[in-house]
């Protein structure tokens, strides 16, 4: 789907050589209305929601590119989340918490520098069910059943991602947590690595993410994900297998997913499933999603979705249920 709503082509003039460059503007607005239910030890209550982002994280941006000749380009996005329903930025807001970062892309790669995904996040997002659908995706909160779900856009970070080799690509990024002289942290700063590898050619797509999180007294928080996509045609499978663990927890967590298109329509459901050991505490937790989408244009898409989801969030005591469903609409541009 083409995002682009404007785009400015300048040419500029180098001796002999012309170099081109471009701006473009583009977002997602992604708004819904339904019915949304938060149970902690099973007391809550169940609300009536205008709410933001049922399948696609609503966002503008700014990314652009300059040909600096020979093949290489200069490349940056300052991406920012918004909260449709309040106009509120998201991501704690931050003016681009989604995306800022530039860089230098070649023949040979991308090298980039800045608040950026981690490579962790992007195949896990390849991997996931319903598209990885912001609101109506079932591991969410399964997700942080144990020790907490990792960090999805890293701080002052630098990427390599390289191109693709007969179907085979790779991304790895650290990011400098930049606190040693925090008195909790001591000499150790809160760093993060993340890499990943995949192959993904003509129906098939597999592969391979870790990610590493320095934490503030030492320990250290570490995800692996094993991943996969097959279409064949009348449906697309996905699924996923995550390990996670520190010096006191380990944690497993698989989702599958299947999605099944009828033209303009399509209809997709998921479930996961989390087990959380620290101790002699063992918890688990589970989930289930299905979401109904119809493309009224190349732009514009119908959703209906809902989900059920249950965890004992970070091994509390008490379970936390989640229930919600609606529909929504998402325009991209």
């Amino acid at each position: 789907m083409k995002k682009t709503l404007i785009s400015l082509a300048v040419l500029a003039a180098s001796g002999a050589a012309m170099a081109q460059s471009s701006v473009t503007l583009y977002g997602v607005a992604d708004v819904w209305l339904g019915s949304s239910k938060v149970e902690v030890g099973g007391v809550g209550i169940r609300q009536a929601v205008v709410d933001t982002s049922g399948v696609s994280g609503s966002r503008w941006g700014l990314k652009g590119a300059e040909d600096l000749g020979g093949g290489m380009k200069a490349i940056f996005t300052l991406e920012g989340g918004i909260s449709l329903d309040t106009g509120a930025s998201g991501q704690g807001g931050l003016l681009f918490g989604r995306q800022a970062f530039v860089g230098i892309q070649s023949g040979l790669g991308t090298v980039s520098l800045g608040r950026q995904y981690g490579a962790y996040e992007e195949l896990h997002a390849a991997v996931d069910h319903n598209y990885a659908a912001f609101t109506f995706e079932s591991n969410v909160g399964v997700a942080a059943n144990g020790i907490p779900d990792y960090t999805v856009r890293i701080n002052n970070s630098v990427a390599y991602t390289s191109p693709v080799f007969n179907g085979f690509s790779g991304k790895v990024l650290y990011g400098f947590g930049e606190n040693k002289d925090t008195p909790l942290v001591g000499n150790s700063s809160t760093d993060i690595a993340s890499l990943h590898l995949k192959y993904a050619n003509g129906p098939l797509l597999v592969g391979y993410a870790y990610q590493e999180e320095t934490q503030a007294l030492g320990d250290k928080n570490t995800y692996n994900l094993f991943g996969g996509t097959y279409n064949f045609g009348v449906a697309k499978i996905v699924g996923s297998y995550h390990q996670i663990k520190n010096n006191t927890t380990k944690d497993r967590e698989y989702q599958v997913g299947v999605v099944v298109p009828f033209g303009a329509a399509a209809i997709s459901a998921g479930y996961t499933h989390s087990e959380s050991e620290v101790g002699s505490v063992s918890n688990t937790g589970q989930g289930a999603a299905i979401l109904a989408t119809y493309d009224l244009s190349k732009r514009t898409t119908l959703y209906a979705g809902a989900l059920n989801m249950k965890a004992h969030v970070l091994n509390a005591a008490n379970l936390t249920e989640t229930t919600k469903y609606g529909v929504g609409i998402r325009n991209s541009f």
